[in-house]
C-alpha cells in the first residue's frame, strides 16, 4: 500500500517531469529562431555539456579538499573533574574550588610531506584544466553541430518551397491539357499521359520534401539538446 504522503511525493515527481517535457515543447513552438537563439538555447541546456560542467565541477571540489586536508586543523577538548582536595599550587592560583576544569587547544600543520600535497594540488589542477578543455570542445562540438543542422533545415525549406511552386505549375499544365483535350481532341492522350505522370512525380517530391524537412527539424532540435518529437520554425538566413 502507498501511503498519502509517498503518493503526494510521486504526484510532485511527475508533475516536475510533465513540465519539462511542455516547456521544452513551448520552446520549440513558441517562436521563430534564429541561428543565434538556436546556439544559444543549446549552449543553456544541451546534456552534454551539462555533463562536462558537472566533472569539471567534481575536479575543482577535489582540489578545494586537498588544500582544505592540509590547511591548519585546530582541536578543542574541555574537561571537568571534581576533586577529594584542592592541591596547594591550585590554590594558590585558582582558589580552594574542589572543581577542576581543564581546556586544551591543539593546532596541527604538517610541515614536510615529501612533495606529496604539492603533487596531489598539482595533479587535480591537471584534471580541472583537461576538464575545461573537454568541456570548450564539446561546446564548439554542439556549436558546430547546430549550425549544421541549422543550414540543413533552411535548405530543407527552400526544397520544399521549390517542390510547392512546381506542384503549381504541373498541375495548371495538366488542367489546362485536359481542358483543351475535351473540346479540341488536342493534344493527344500520350501527352496527357506523359503530363499526368511527370504531375504525379512531382507529387511524390513534394511529399519526400515534407519529410526532409520534419528530419531536419528533429535534426536540429536534437542538435540544441532538445525534444526531438516537438517542432521548430526558424528564420530565413
Amino acid at each position: 500500500m502507498i501511503s498519502i504522503k509517498q503518493y503526494i511525493v510521486m504526484l510532485v515527481l511527475l508533475m516536475g517531469c510533465v513540465s519539462v517535457v511542455f516547456a521544452d515543447d513551448r520552446v520549440a513552438n513558441q517562436k521563430t529562431y534564429s541561428l543565434n537563439n538556436c546556439i544559444f538555447e543549446a549552449l543553456s541546456q544541451h546534456p552534454k555539456l551539462s555533463i562536462y560542467k558537472y566533472k569539471t565541477d567534481q575536479k575543482k571540489e577535489k582540489l578545494r579538499a586537498i588544500t582544505a586536508e592540509n590547511l591548519p586543523q585546530v582541536d578543542a577538548v574541555a574537561s571537568y573533574d571534581r576533586l577529594s582536595y584542592a592541591p596547594q599550587a591550585k590554590q594558590r592560583y585558582l582558589g580552594g574550588s574542589n572543581n577542576d576544569y581543564q581546556a586544551d587547544i591543539v593546532v596541527t600543520q604538517p610541515l614536510f610531506t615529501g612533495g606529496k600535497i604539492t603533487s596531489q594540488k598539482n595533479s587535480a589542477r591537471y584534471a580541472i584544466d583537461a576538464a575545461e578543455q573537454g568541456y570548450l570542445a564539446a561546446r564548439e562540438d554542439v556549436i558546430f553541430g547546430v549550425k549544421a543542422a541549422y543550414y540543413k533545415l533552411i535548405f530543407a525549406y527552400d526544397i520544399l518551397r521549390s517542390k510547392e511552386q512546381l506542384i503549381k505549375y504541373a498541375q495548371v499544365s495538366y488542367d489546362t491539357a485536359l481542358d483543351l483535350h475535351k473540346r479540341t481532341k488536342k493534344p493527344r492522350e500520350e501527352t496527357l499521359l506523359r503530363l499526368e505522370v511527370q504531375l504525379n512525380e512531382v507529387r511524390q517530391e513534394l511529399i519526400t520534401a515534407q519529410d526532409s524537412l520534419k528530419i531536419a527539424q528533429k535534426a536540429l532540435l536534437n542538435a540544441m539538446g532538445l525534444d526531438s518529437s516537438g517542432t521548430i520554425e526558424v528564420q530565413e538566413l
